[in-house]
């Protein structure tokens, strides 16, 4: 095991920069026990944040959980993408990121434009989200009723 990092109040056990087939870059910070009987939380940020959105949060879900927050591409340390980057490419990115890592199961927890990468993923993979929590979503106002 790779030794503890304190960043604030984050404690990430393993940093993880990717350089993806695309040519695109992600980093993962994964803390907390790993273990196959449970779904890794997966901790999805917005538009213009990092995996710091969720410094107070991952340290809570890591007491239980094997947890990993992403800076996606163009966000954080990573480099800006080649192109711009609509919702289904962040998905894609976070898909090969997740399957880099050998994570199975997962809950997607996505916070505001993290929220449609989280819901993308869960369209596409349905058999490997175990749940999805959706945290201030960003909305549609032409579309707000129930159903949409």
């Amino acid at each position: 095991m790779a030794p503890v990092q304190w960043k604030g109040t984050l404690c990430i056990v393993e940093t993880l920069r990717m350089l993806l087939d695309s040519d695109i870059e992600v980093i993962a910070y994964r803390s907390g026990p790993r273990s196959a009987s449970t779904p890794v939380v997966v901790l999805l940020h917005g538009i213009g944040m990092t995996h710091r959105t969720f410094e107070d949060l991952q340290p809570l879900l890591a007491a239980e959980f094997s947890v990993i927050s992403l800076d996606l591409p163009g966000f954080g340390v990573t480099r800006k993408p080649p192109k711009p980057f609509a919702v289904d490419d962040h998905a894609q990115a976070v898909d090969e990121a997740l399957d880099r890592l050998g994570v199975g199961t997962r809950v997607l927890v996505g916070h505001s434009m993290g929220c449609q990468f989280a819901v993308e993923q869960a369209i596409l993979h349905p058999d490997e989200v175990a749940g999805v929590v959706l945290v201030a979503p960003v909305v549609d106002t032409e579309r707000r009723t129930l159903p949409a």
